[in-house]
């Protein structure tokens, strides 16, 4: 588990940290771009619990819909 989140997260601290180094005029402060990608980190579980529901109690089931609220992986 460990393995599958840290191969998750690594690229979006890479391009974290690319674009932060990048910037040549004005650093954001460290804290509030933390906070940043903490938020969107945490936003991922409401989202995949609504993915699962959907999935679970039949919601969306035809291929229109199911292109825009369910991704299934074969």
């Amino acid at each position: 588990m460990f393995a599958l989140i840290s191969v998750s997260i690594a690229p979006a601290f890479a391009l974290l940290s690319f674009f932060y180094l990048k910037d040549e005029y004005e650093l954001e402060p460290i804290f509030s771009i933390f906070r940043t990608f903490l938020y969107g980190a945490l936003l991922v579980f409401p989202i995949m619990f609504i993915q699962y529901t959907f999935n679970e109690e039949g919601i969306a089931q035809t291929v229109f819909l199911q292109s825009f609220f369910c991704v299934r992986s074969f």
